[in-house]
């Protein structure tokens, strides 16, 4: 007999035939396998108290350690197999701390990480130290906290565990509880003395561990622990990491709730002028901000001018930092200027038609500020009647716009932005009873703005006019100065530190004196100080910078890296962008981004030089830095050094016979992400950003440097190849973003394509959670919900573009896995398997909300080839699957021989077709079998897939 059929019946047969077979000359006890385990390694993890002493009598090295330096008491520990730790302790009560020679790791570490609770009180009862560290540096207590072990991290206290000590990262237990969002523990901690002010090797708090974690942050303990840590820290919150950034400058580079994101800028904000009013006194500068939007030739400029001319009060002239003596005759980008109400100072942004990047950057929108005024521009030309569609063109220009600010406004906001709806053209309306067509439109425009309810104030005066005429615009002049008034008496106690002015105007001088758009951090600093009599020190002058981005005063990006030295004595970090012209970024910059530029910009080019871009965008000195910033705000992909893509720039459809039928593709799945109100879109800068980073995850570097892209773009879509393939594209009318993947499923044993179904779940699964992210950056991931595609309409239309594509919700999903029944779509008429939609084997949609109660067809594919593994061959006692056929059913020997006899023909397993047979068999009735028939070792596997569901 040999070793490894000896290991096998060690870890699944009786006491009796163990000690049949140890009766046998020529067994070796300690014979190792693949894994330098031996049987007693096995037998400590999951065996009897006698089985183990049964092999530790017949010679077992209970001190022998496998490949990673774990002995059987390590094995025993994990396993939570307390009968077998006691004993084997009994025999060698000095290995209680014994570290395995790979990891350091102790029992005790092993078993924290099984979560077997009664093993650590063992341990620790038998002086297992606490606080023993494994190679990474790693206590008990660290990863106890880790894996949200509450029960194991109160026994650990109880038993002197030090919450000081850090990792070799330098994270104490506090860093690892606060990164895996564990709110209860994280206080826990701090009553048990540890420091929320202590900083890991990268000079960071917990605080910035919880915000940059992996925990759930869309739960309401989530947001608790930020708040709670906010509270505690106070002051804290403006320490900086190494590389100068605060929380605030990490959570906009995550994934927070809106209602978390909110509270720290806002509690940074109020540190900021606390330590800014130090500095200097307060001064009132309360300023409004009005956005103008809407389609290209409605207006929208012709109205800023107008606005500016001198009437009723309302004084013409431009923002300081506006250095051009007239703004384009067509908007190109975003025009700002200044004027003055009796109220106060307005600042007039007006954007492009469709430029869509400047409402998806909060940056520029504010959409988060309270002192925001919009104006949405629509044409009523010739809405009078609706043979031409003008009505309906009008009323989807009002709606896109709306949608759009809807879908930027921050939630966690309390405040509603106040939006006003102009009607431009009036005067090409020749019409007796104009006024009375008018208002009938705005009737019907409100009644939709209703339906669909938004986070937006949506005045209902009717404004319709001719953008040219000063007297037209009185109603409107008239509201604004109302909201503008409402907006100063609200800001009344708003302090504005006197330091931050005078940032703003040496940032002026610097401009106009030398014509500089944009200052790295180190020579921002030095100009900023060059002329000073009292000089601003590096700390003073970066809050005040952060502030005024904070309020969107000016743009400062801390981020943004360069080449060289990354600080200096007098600058402190390098790094950092501040913009200094940011009517030449909002303009001469993003105003090349976007639909409006397209018709400037070569026919049918993909690719970029560094040149192209610099002469398009008319970089004259250092381009790097631009196009570094512009991937930072995710504008450009860089494939190689030298060479971009510009989703925003591409300007072809979808390839012809890009997604044809292939033989070697049979299977197809999808799921979709749209909005659950009718007010959603997703916008091209949305789609156009998803791109980007499907770009970088889709290519690869070869071994000699080069890129190997794996996808294929145009507009609007996106092909990514993976051996499995998948297309990514905007449905018709942009409600949703549609993922549809196929491979190919084997129907026999030696198929001539290989299996490529898991690799096809895969690439769902990586485009969906960068679906999801883009969607928790937006801070819409609530408005949006995930839907199952049909997999026949994939499979009929080719096109995951097409609105007619089925989808079916989750509870559909659900439903139909809990009654057996078929999905069906009422839109259609007709019914679809289940097992058609989801990918069996893979998505654990199924098993994450029914566990237990899931069929045997939701199992995953690596538990099912496990347990075929397990059980296709002959079993000494004959507990193999013929046996498990006859616990599962009333069958014959007749029934039986007919599925072996349809396995050796269709070369399949006959576990396999046995599952598939009893494919609506509850995985607890297959568990109970398994019971029944003794076998651990399978019942093992159907634990352990239950207890991973992500």
């Amino acid at each position: 007999m040999s070793e490894e059929e000896f290991l096998r019946v060690v870890k699944t047969h009786p006491l009796q035939t163990i000690q049949d077979y140890l009766t046998q000359q020529g067994v070796n006890i300690n014979y190792c396998d693949e894994f330098s385990n031996t049987a007693l390694h096995y037998a400590a993890h999951n065996r009897s108290r006698e089985v183990a002493r049964l092999l530790v009598c017949s010679g077992g090295n209970i001190l022998h350690e496998n490949m990673d330096g774990l002995t059987p008491i390590h094995f025993a520990a994990f396993g939570g197999n307390i009968e077998v730790l006691t004993e084997l302790l009994l025999k060698v009560p000095e290995a209680v701390n014994l570290q395995s020679h790979k990891n350091l790791s102790t029992p005790l570490h092993e078993a924290v990480s099984g979560k077997i609770v009664q093993a650590v009180e063992c341990l620790l009862s038998k002086g297992a130290d606490c606080n023993s560290q494994n190679q990474n540096g790693d206590t008990p207590l660290h990863l106890a906290v880790s894996q949200n072990s509450e029960h194991i991290c109160c026994l650990l206290l109880r038993h002197g565990a030090n919450v000081l000590l850090r990792n070799k990262r330098g994270d104490t237990c506090l860093h690892s509880a606060a990164a895996r969002g564990a709110l209860s523990i994280c206080q826990m901690l701090v009553r048990n003395g540890a420091s929320m002010q202590a900083k890991n090797k990268n000079s960071e708090t917990a605080l910035f561990s919880a915000v940059r974690g992996t925990g759930n942050k869309n739960g309401d303990d989530y947001c608790e622990l930020l708040s709670w840590m906010v509270e505690e820290l106070g002051p804290c919150l403006l320490y900086r990491n190494k590389d100068g950034l605060r929380v605030l400058d990490v959570a906009r580079q995550s994934n927070l709730p809106s209602k978390s994101e909110v509270l720290l800028q806002q509690k940074t904000q109020e540190l900021q002028i606390r330590d800014l009013l130090k500095e200097s006194k307060p001064i009132d500068r309360r300023v409004a901000k009005l956005c103008i939007c809407g389609h290209s030739g409605v207006g929208k400029t012709t109205l800023a001018k107008t606005l500016q001319q001198q009437q009723d009060g309302f004084l013409s002239k431009f923002q300081y930092w506006f250095s051009r003596p007239d703004p384009p005759s067509s908007t190109q980008g975003v025009a700002i200027t200044e004027g003055n109400l009796s109220a106060g100072k307005v600042v007039i942004w007006d954007f492009a038609g469709q430029m869509e990047y400047y409402f998806t950057h909060s940056l520029l929108l504010s959409t988060e500020s309270g002192n925001v005024l919009y104006c949405i521009v629509f044409s009523l030309e010739n809405i009078q009647c609706d043979k031409g569609g003008t009505q309906s063109e009008a009323l989807k220009q009002v709606l896109y716009w709306l949608r759009f600010l809807n879908v930027c406004r921050n939630s966690g906001v309390a405040h509603k932005a106040k939006v006003f709806l102009v009607g431009s053209h009036k005067d090409t309306l020749e019409i007796e009873c104009k006024d009375e067509v008018v208002n009938h439109f705005f009737d019907i425009v409100q009644s939709r703005v209703r339906e669909l309810g938004t986070n937006l104030d949506i005045d209902t005066t009717v404004l319709s006019v001719n953008c040219k005429s000063p007297s037209d615009l009185q109603t409107l002049r008239k509201r604004l100065e109302e909201c503008v008034a409402q907006l100063q008496q609200s800001t009344t106690d708003t302090k504005f530190p006197g330091i931050c002015c005078e940032v703003l105007d040496e940032i002026h001088t610097i401009r106009c004196n030398g014509s500089v758009k944009y200052l790295l951090w180190g020579d921002f600093f030095a100009s900023i100080n060059k002329n000073r009599f009292e000089k601003i020190s590096v700390e003073t002058l970066r809050t005040a910078v952060e502030y005024l981005h904070n309020v969107s005063e000016l743009l400062f990006f801390p981020t943004v890296t360069v080449d060289g030295p990354t600080q200096s004595a007098e600058s402190g970090t390098g790094n950092g962008l501040v913009i200094l012209d940011v009517q030449w970024l909002c303009q001469d910059i993003f105003g090349k981004f976007g639909h409006f530029a397209l018709s400037t910009l070569p026919l049918q080019r993909e690719k970029w030089t560094t040149e192209n871009i610099a002469s398009l965008l008319n970089l004259e000195d250092s381009p790097s830095t631009v196009l570094r910033l512009l991937e930072i705000l995710e504008l450009v992909f860089s494939e190689k050094e030298g060479q971009y893509i510009v989703p925003a720039w591409l300007n072809k459809g979808r390839p012809a016979n890009i997604w044809e039928r292939e033989e070697v593709f049979n299977v197809y799945h999808g799921v979709s992400f749209g909005w659950q109100s009718e007010l959603g879109l997703f916008s091209q800068a949305f789609f156009c950003r998803l791109q980007l980073r499907l770009m970088k995850l889709f290519t690869q570097t070869t071994e000699d440097g080069a890129s190997a892209e794996k996808f294929i773009i145009w507009t609007d879509g996106m092909k990514c190849i993976d051996t499995a393939e998948a297309l990514v594209q905007v449905s018709a009318g942009r409600g949703s973003i549609n993922i549809a993947v196929r491979g190919y499923k084997p129907q026999r044993s030696g198929s001539r394509y290989p299996d490529t179904r898991r690799k096809c779940y895969e690439l769902q699964n990586v485009i969906s959670c960068q679906v999801q992210h883009l969607l928790q950056e937006f801070k819409v991931g609530s408005e949006c919900e995930m839907l199952f595609l049909s997999s026949k309409d994939l499979l009929d239309k080719m096109d995951a573009s097409d609105v007619d594509i089925t989808a079916y919700t989750k509870d559909e999903i659900l439903l139909s896995a809990r009654s057996g029944r078929n999905l069906y779509s009422k839109l259609k008429g007709r019914e679809e398997y289940l097992h058609d939609v989801l990918l069996a084997g893979y998505d654990q949609t199924i098993l994450q909300s029914l566990k237990w109660e899931a069929t045997i067809q939701w199992m995953t594919a690596e538990c099912t080839e496990k347990l075929c593994a397990l059980l296709d061959p002959v079993h000494p006692l004959g507990n193999y699957w013929k046996r498990l056929m006859e616990a599962l059913e009333d069958c014959t020997y007749e029934n039986v021989e007919a599925l072996a006899t349809q396995s050796e023909q269709a070369w399949v397993s006959p576990t396999l077709l046995l599952f598939q047979k009893h494919c609506h068999t509850t995985i607890y009735s297959l568990y109970k079998a398994f019971e029944k028939l003794e076998r651990e070792d399978c019942m093992s596997h159907v634990e352990i897939m239950l207890n991973n569901i992500r």
